[in-house]
């Protein structure tokens, strides 16, 4: 947790400068860079300006990641109720097109988040909250748009629709500077999301 939340307009600008040093610092592969000192040297503050915001750097983690949650749920939520788009594909790359863009679109960062925070039960569960909402959201939209009737998706339904929107999102933005993902394989990606919003239950193997 913060030690202290910002109130003037001096002080929230420190935060801020220091959760994108933070971030600036995860968008590489060497996580060995994200260190107290590394952030506070690149946000251009004092050691004991961060330590007076943050106790250590699990508290900027937790801190960057909750502030990305919640800008990502609010933007993705007005998106899918504002959203003019006729038919369900639009509507999929709509959504799915700003959910890459977490991180101000920095794809490594993702990834490195989410290997830093996969022991910290709380943290994950926040995420899929979020996601969950934004599927249960897109969902409705989706039926809206078919002119179907369909309640609630159930939980199996629902989590394999979560782990679609996730696989395809963090695929998606991990390769969006180097264009390594071609035409085709996003095809599958958003086809398998949409297949899995169209389910009421996940279909068995056989």
């Amino acid at each position: 947790m913060m030690r202290k939340t910002p109130s003037q307009k001096r002080s929230k600008s420190t935060v801020d400068d220091i959760s994108e040093a933070a971030i600036q610092l995860l968008n590489t592969t060497d996580d060995s860079k994200f260190t107290t000192n590394h952030v506070a040297e690149r946000a251009g503050v004092s050691i004991g300006s961060l330590y007076r915001y943050f106790p250590d750097k699990g508290a900027i983690l937790r801190h960057i990641v909750r502030r990305e949650i919640k800008k990502m749920r609010t933007k993705a939520l007005a998106l899918i109720t504002d959203s003019k788009a006729s038919d369900p594909e639009t509507l999929i790359n709509e959504i799915v097109a700003h959910s890459t863009k977490n991180f101000g679109g920095r794809g490594v960062v993702v990834f490195q988040v989410r290997s830093m925070i996969e022991d910290d039960d709380v943290l994950v569960q926040e995420v899929r909250n979020a996601q969950i909402e934004v599927v249960e959201s897109l969902h409705e939209k989706l039926v809206g748009i078919a002119g179907k009737r369909r309640g609630p998706m159930s939980k199996a339904a629902l989590a394999a629709t979560v782990d679609a929107f996730t696989t395809a999102v963090q695929t998606l933005a991990r390769h969006n500077k180097d264009k390594s993902v071609d035409a085709e394989t996003k095809k599958r990606l958003l086809t398998s999301l949409l297949a899995a919003l169209s389910e009421d239950e996940p279909r068995s193997e056989h």
